[in-house]
């Protein structure tokens, strides 16, 4: 059992699970999105497609390292880690060339995606796990 309280930590982790599969869904579909063609922050171009996911995967690699060590933390944590690698890796190539197609978000968006859906799935399965403890334990 963890020393502290780590329902924001889920709660962040499962916000951007949703933003991770939100912005991929936006890419796919391609939908007209309302920011420009390439957003940036203070003059460095930030692309959701690489910063959503990079962030979840920090995130989840937080939250891998505070579960303890099970089978659960090591796979999460590695799916996280090559999102996080992925990400950092996509960034520097954006920010320090010129090219003509850029194709990391998709690599990025590629590891992402399955991490939030494991994201997703997890807090499926302990939502259905607590309801059915506290169904049993109030049926006695």
């Amino acid at each position: 059992m963890p020393a502290f309280d780590r329902s924001p930590l889920l709660a962040v982790e499962t916000a951007f699970a949703l933003a991770v599969l939100l912005v991929a869904a936006v890419m796919v579909t391609n939908v007209p999105v309302e920011y420009p063609t390439g957003p940036t922050l203070g003059g460095v171009p930030v692309g959701p497609e690489l910063v959503v996911p990079g962030a979840l995967g920090i995130i989840v690699l937080v939250d891998a390292v505070t579960d303890g060590l099970d089978i659960w933390s090591i796979v999460v944590g590695a799916m996280s880690a090559v999102t996080v690698l992925l990400a950092s890796v996509s960034l520097h190539t954006l920010y320090t060339s010129n090219l003509g197609m850029f194709a990391g978000g998709l690599f990025t968006l590629a590891a992402g995606v399955p991490l939030a859906l494991l994201v997703l799935g997890r807090r499926v399965v302990d939502t259905v796990a607590r309801q059915k403890r506290n169904t049993a334990s109030g049926a006695r």
